[in-house]
């Protein structure tokens, strides 16, 4: 699982929440029957997804792995995944990897040990590049919740992010989930265009952009838009939206999510840690603190550091 935790957190989120239409793209013969736990045994080893579904009329295990960037060892990796999802589910696994940006020199399938004629294992597994893919595929689906991935695909521009954002914001959904969406579409876009640009188009609209403020994936485009400083100024703008969200208080959504996206960090940076950290992190409301275990993960020492600021943020005990 090498991709940044936040654009780790809202692809496993988006996809969860859009495991059909996002299945009918890659397995369209194939019927969801659940996700499943993603740790493996043999030590911690987090899959980024795992789900169980009909394909051909065989139940099998489903693995998606989520890269931004080559890693030359991802068919070991694969190999390694497949033979941990088996051990656990003793079902036939089959495995995707999904570039999220343009990239070059991928590793072709299968992986393969041997020599010569002789091959002790082949492990073969599909390839997704999504930036070769037209967004129609996924905007003419009639699952708003998969309309984000457009953000990510061939062709995609500050335009874009707009429009699909436009529809997103004028479906029947709750004003929760338009906000989760249309942060997601950020985020994810952000991987492939300038994000002072996608905070200045999704600034275009006053409705879209409160609506887009209201999510906790927004302050990463926010970050660097700040750091940056937009031309018209609306960096301020967004620091005065995001400071009136801390003094309002986050809703249950934003807060679990910004949970999640704590406990991907601290994952990833501490493979080994204890148990109990995530249940303590499960239980956090102090926004600063989450914040910090999202951005700054990479700036504690060590677990027991870790340990000493989840203990001081966490709620007092119920008498």
């Amino acid at each position: 699982m090498e991709i940044h935790p936040r654009f780790d957190q809202a692809m496993k989120r988006l996809l969860t929440i859009a495991h059909g239409a996002f299945l009918a793209l890659i397995l369209p013969n194939a019927v969801w029957r659940g996700a499943l736990a993603a740790e493996l045994p043999g030590g911690v080893r987090l899959a980024d997804l795992l789900w169980e579904v009909v394909d051909e009329g065989t139940r099998i295990v489903l693995h998606l792995e989520l890269q931004t960037y080559v890693d030359e060892q991802i068919g070991f990796r694969i190999a390694e995944y497949i033979v941990r999802i088996y051990d656990r589910y003793h079902l036939p696994v089959r495995s995707f990897v999904i570039y999220l940006r343009p990239a070059n020199n991928i590793p072709a399938p299968p992986f393969v040990i041997g020599y010569g004629q002789h091959q002790s294992l082949i492990c073969p597994y599909g390839i997704i590049r999504l930036w070769e893919i037209d967004p129609q595929l996924i905007l003419n689906m009639p699952q708003p919740h998969v309309w984000p991935l457009a953000g990510l695909m061939a062709g995609t521009s500050s335009e874009l992010v707009y429009a699909v954002a436009e529809r997103i914001a004028a479906e029947p959904l709750a004003r929760q989930d338009k906000s989760e969406l249309i942060g997601i579409l950020g985020l994810l876009a952000g991987l492939r265009i300038p994000k002072d640009a996608i905070a200045q188009a999704l600034g275009r609209s006053h409705m879209i952009e409160d609506i887009w403020k209201e999510s906790s994936f927004a302050e990463a485009i926010y970050d660097v838009a700040r750091e940056r400083g937009l031309a018209d100024g609306r960096a301020e703008g967004l620091e005065q939206g995001l400071e009136q969200g801390r003094e309002q208080g986050l809703s249950a959504g934003q807060l679990q999510a910004m949970r999640l996206l704590a406990h991907d960090a601290v994952a990833q940076r501490f493979p080994d840690v204890a148990p109990d950290i995530f249940a303590g992190i499960a239980a956090l409301a102090d926004q600063e603190v989450l914040r910090r275990l999202i951005l700054h993960t990479a700036e504690i020492s060590d677990s027991a550091a870790l340990a000493a600021i989840i203990a001081a943020a966490a709620p007092p005990a119920q008498e």
